[in-house]
């Protein structure tokens, strides 16, 4: 029974397996070597099918020119042939494949595919006519009977030449097709002789390799037998170069058909096979440039291609889907234009549809003929709708004017097989063109090498006109495909021309067009010259305010009522909704914001839109942030955002720009003023040269101008001898205080060509009489809290003062000398500088209360110049005991008093909470010994010596006094902990006193300020401080800012 079972298993696997016959065949024909080369024919017969081959051979491989035809046993005894050009055994070059069903496809093969023009045509008299890429086309002959959705630039009189600045050259190369072998020069190199490597070299090669991509593969031989007549390729040239034409003027260069990456594989495999084209009457300027009327009326595939770019505009997923999956659509097809289904879905805001196609396989980054990427589409649409531009005319806003645009043409460029002249449609009428209205020829020179045998007959633009009329026909006779294509072609038309009913009679604006802000700042400083000149006493544009803060008042003005809003407006919004979603959709799935150069690139676009969201997205998604664009004046992202006029839209714009990293800190340039190419203006300069309408803008004015301090923007540095902060001070003081406030702003440095810092224009006589009282009082008390330093050296014009009190002085004399023939004198001797004249000349036309004034604000300084000195004096204490604290650290704190010595100097200059004030800034201005151990002791050491009494020695310390001193020191600190944030009065003193060279600024007056001449009078108490006079040391002692020692002097 087991035997039987195995049996029948036997029986089973023998008797169902398939059955392999081989193949019986014969050669007819010529040999070389005992290989198939040259002319005969090979026939195969086998169980399945018959086949057979008559042509030219090369190396046992199908190579030339043939015809082969194979018959395939089956119920409908399928037969099939195939005539044309063949290499190393693939349908390779133009033919034509005969298929049993009647049809008839002619055109060109890539390796046993179809790639490239073809027609396939049917039993019905209707053909599939377009660029084929396997068994599915990817670009039509045909674009719906509409306008154009998707802004085809080269409708304008001047939109083709700007396009070509933007579409790949190609340069034809001869390729080398001889009796070069290659494998004899290889032997020669490597050594052999010349007459053995010319007997031997075909034995590196493999007698019956034919796999041309392979290396083993005798490739010369199979390009040499296939290019009898010799060919030229195309090579892309990325960089014009003059030197090309010079080296061959009868060199034409072609431009691409489309910028895609397989368009143009295409254009270069039809350019080396151009020589076979005409046995085949393949009409390739026809195909390319959408003249659908010279051939057949289009079968069902072709319908479908049709049908699927406007169901992705109109949004019927189930349809794109249906035709996708199952009518076998590519997903990349494009009409003649090259808009692709990702085009039509972006025009018509299809966020599914466009996820779906790129899913399905389509090119997210696809070209059009005008250069264009489906990112670039959606942000031009966001742009012209923010701008509230109609559709009919977003054309001639996107593209210079004729008056002001460049050359574009380059000579000897030419187009080849292709003529683009876009015939001018009206809304609802089909893509056709009465002879009476017909554009006249471009008169620019075309080179073309379009043969007249491809020319339109008039009788064929009959034969047209007749098919569409026929479209009429009765609605059954259509097959489903037609159908579909008839009612979605019908949609699409009366959506279109809804669209396009919006027209104007208004020219529109470039809508790129950014004007010189290197000219806006010499104007306006020509202005302010002229008006200062004028009256000098109105120069500043507002009065000071103590606080500047963004009113919360100010936005219900700016955002509408719900009521208010119109229909209108909710529908614009909606739209830019939509968009601003197509826009990230289509970054999501891949688009490159760097590919969008057409009409311009993409961060300029979203730029233009004021849209911080879109231009985030960009950023993130590769785009460069800094770069200069050449078209834009070198300008970069940042500086066309801050060229805008002044918005919350733009200033939020402005602030994502800068988190995403763009600078701030550059010059300006200017083609109209190359002199100020090296030493332009910077932003601040270009924020403070606009003018305001309103509160509303100057406010947003100090925000962008808070923004670039932040970022770097250097306020001192000067543009025809005016810094950022000189121009601030002598325009508003509300937008002064900000470069006063911001901690990257220097307020010791030059800010004119004077050799001014900001105290000493502040005390010169010709601005100082511009000022009130209370303005200039409270500037010099910011001033001096936010780090001015009235001791520092500073200048007036070329005149050196070693002190802001110093430059004052030789002031306050000029005015009390007068009136004296010492003017005159100092003139044709001395000749003083323009700045100095200025000055004598308004001082001596101030009142007497101005004078006050002016010594009441010279008074202040010297206050706030006490202050300073007390507090360089204090800081040299501390950092003296925490020196020795750190020395001694494994000791007590009651040890280490005995180390210090000038105890006097820090029981009379630091009471314990300055000491921690002090500290902490030593602690984050400069590499300080940090450690909680040694505050606690320190503050304990200074405790300690403010609770005792003043002697000539300290006082014991006992266990009562040192656990009170302690628990005081604890409870400070506590109270630290609990404050996170510091006042502002710790930081008034930070700017200078830790600097090497301190000490310098306080060789000083204690009292006046005023350098030492030859002798000074020492404090015999601390030794710290000296006076220049007995008459300095009266004065301090009546003062309330008196000197620590004199309290301890009096008694």
């Amino acid at each position: 029974m087991g035997s039987f079972n195995k049996l029948t298993a036997l029986i089973d696997v023998f008797t169902t397996k398939d059955k392999c016959w081989p193949y019986v065949q014969y050669y007819i024909g010529d040999k070389d070597k005992h290989q198939r080369s040259g002319f005969g024919e090979n026939h195969w017969s086998g169980a399945i099918s018959l086949e057979c081959y008559i042509g030219r051979f090369v190396q046992n491989t199908m190579h030339g020119m043939g015809e082969y035809k194979w018959q395939h046993q089956g119920p409908n005894d399928i037969f099939a042939s195939y005539e044309g050009y063949f290499y190393a055994n693939t349908m390779h070059g133009y033919g034509t494949m005969s298929y049993a069903d009647g049809r008839v496809f002619s055109g060109l093969y890539y390796n046993n595919m179809r790639w490239g023009p073809g027609i396939e045509s049917h039993i019905n008299l209707q053909e599939n006519v377009g660029l084929w890429r396997g068994s599915q086309l990817i670009r039509l002959a045909w674009r719906p009977q509409a306008p154009s959705i998707t802004l085809d630039l080269t409708s304008a009189a001047n939109g083709k030449d700007f396009v070509e600045s933007y579409r790949t050259m190609l340069l034809p190369k001869p390729s080398t097709v001889d009796e070069i072998n290659s494998a004899v020069d290889l032997l020669k190199d490597s050594g052999c002789d010349p007459l053995l490597a010319s007997k031997i070299w075909h034995k590196l090669y493999p007698k019956n390799c034919t796999n041309v991509k392979s290396a083993a593969c005798n490739i010369q031989l199979f390009e040499r037998n296939y290019y009898t007549e010799g060919c030229y390729s195309l090579e892309e040239l990325h960089k014009w170069n003059d030197e090309i034409t010079d080296a061959e003027p009868n060199l034409e260069i072609h431009y691409a058909w489309n910028n895609s990456k397989t368009i143009l594989h295409i254009m270069k495999h039809c350019y080396r096979h151009e020589n076979q084209r005409s046995t085949y009457n393949i009409n390739i300027a026809g195909i390319l440039s959408g003249q659908r009327f010279l051939f057949k009326s289009p079968g069902i595939h072709e319908l479908n291609c049709r049908t699927l770019l406007m169901a992705s505009y109109l949004g019927y997923l189930s349809k794109v889907a249906q035709l996708i999956m199952e009518s076998n659509v590519h997903p990349d097809v494009a009409d003649c234009q090259g808009n692709s289904t990702i085009m039509y879905a972006t025009a018509g805001e299809q966020v599914e549809i466009i996820q779906f196609l790129v899913e399905a396989g389509a090119d997210i980054n696809c070209y059009n003929d005008s250069c264009c990427t489906p990112l670039g589409l959606a942000l031009m649409k966001l742009l012209y709708v923010q701008n509230d531009i109609p559709i009919s005319t977003i054309v001639q806003s996107l593209l210079p004017p004729t008056s002001t645009q460049q050359s574009y043409k380059i000579e000897n460029v030419s187009e080849w097989n292709i003529v683009r002249e876009t015939p001018a449609l009206s809304p609802g009428r089909p893509f056709t063109r009465s002879p009476s209205k017909v554009k006249a020829p471009n008169t620019k020179k075309l080179k073309s090498s379009i043969s007249l045998k491809d020319a339109p007959k008039r009788k064929q633009e009959l034969l047209f006109e007749k098919e569409i009329n026929s479209d009429t026909n009765s609605f059954e006779s259509f097959s489903d495909s037609e159908r579909l294509y008839t009612s979605i072609n019908s949609e699409f038309i009366m959506k279109i021309d809804d669209l396009f009913q919006q027209t104007t009679n208004n020219i529109p604006s470039y809508l790129f067009e950014v004007h010189d802000m290197v000219k806006e700042v010499i104007e306006n400083d020509e202005d302010h010259k002229k008006a200062t000149e004028k009256n000098p006493k109105k120069a500043l544009s507002k009065e000071y305010k103590v606080k500047t803060k963004l009113s919360k008042e100010l936005f219900p003005q700016i955002v509408e009522d719900s009521s208010s809003i119109t229909s209108a407006d909710k529908a614009k919004k909606e739209t830019l909704d939509r968009i601003k979603l197509t826009i990230l959709q289509l970054c999501d799935n891949g688009a490159d914001p760097c590919l969008v150069n057409c009409p311009q690139p993409s961060l300029v676009m979203a730029i233009l839109a004021s849209c911080p969201e879109i231009i985030s997205e960009l950023v993130s998604r590769g785009a460069d942030i800094n770069m200069n664009y050449s078209n834009f004046r070198n300008y970069t992202a940042l500086d066309l955002a801050i060229s805008l006029p002044f918005t919350f839209v733009n200033l939020e714009m402005i602030r994502t720009i800068m988190k995403a990293g763009g600078k701030a800190n550059h010059l300006l340039q200017s083609m109209e003023y190359p002199e100020y190419d090296n030493n332009g203006p910077t932003l601040l300069h270009v924020v403070l040269s606009k003018t305001t309408e309103s509160d509303i803008e100057e406010e947003i004015r100090g925000h962008i101008i808070a923004l670039l301090l932040e970022h770097d923007c250097d306020p001192t540095i000067q543009f025809k001898g005016r810094s950022p902060m000189d121009i601030a001070l002598s325009k508003s003081l509300d937008i002064f205080d900000i470069f006063v406030k911001s901690p990257k702003t220097n307020l010791n440095t030059v800010i004119n060509n004077s050799n001014q810092n900001v105290l000493v224009k502040l005390f010169v006589a010709n601005f100082c009489n511009t000022l009130s009282l209370t303005d200039r009082l409270q500037i010099l008390t910011n001033l001096m809290q936010r780090g001015a330093n009235p001791l520092l050296e500073c200048y007036n014009g070329s005149e050196k003062y070693q002190n802001l009190f110093v430059f004052a002085n030789k002031i306050m004399e000029n005015f009390e000398s007068q009136p004296k023939q010492h003017d005159t004198k100092t003139k044709k001797a001395d000749k003083p500088k323009k700045e100095d004249k200025l000055a004598s000349k308004s001082l001596g036309k101030l009142t007497s209360d101005e004078v006050e004034d002016y010594k009441q604000a010279l008074q202040l300084v010297k206050e706030y110049a006490k202050y300073l000195h007390i507090t360089w004096i204090q800081i040299k204490l501390v950092k003296e005991l925490s020196d020795i604290v750190q020395r001694y650290k494994h000791r007590h704190w009651s040890m280490i008093i005995k180390e210090h010595k000038n105890w006097k100097q820090m029981k009379l200059s630091v009471t314990t909470r300055r000491c921690l004030e002090i500290w902490n800034l030593l602690r984050s201005s400069q590499k300080f010994v940090n450690g909680k151990n040694i505050l606690k002791n320190l503050l304990c050491i200074v405790e300690f010596y403010n609770v005792t009494p003043f002697g000539k020695s300290l006082t014991k310390i006992t266990a009562e006094l040192k656990d009170s001193v302690e628990k005081q020191v604890k409870g400070i600190l506590h109270e630290q902990e609990l404050s996170k944030v510091m006042s502002d009065s710790t930081l008034s003193y930070v700017a200078f006193e830790l600097k090497k060279d301190a000490d310098q600024c306080f060789k000083v007056c204690f009292e006046c300020a005023m350098p030492f001449q030859v002798e000074r009078i020492e404090c015999s108490c601390c030794k710290l401080v000296s006076f220049c006079c007995e008459n300095c040391v009266k004065v301090n002692e009546e003062c309330i800012n008196y000197h620590p020692c004199i309290a301890i002097l009096k008694k």
